[in-house]
């Protein structure tokens, strides 16, 4: 359960991440 919700931040992060670049860009 615990590393399904640490799966989840991450991927959570990846897509603000990607839509930061693209702010960026």
């Amino acid at each position: 359960m615990t590393s399904l919700i640490i799966v989840h931040t991450i991927f959570n992060m990846k897509i603000i991440f990607d839509q930061g670049q693209h702010k960026f860009s």
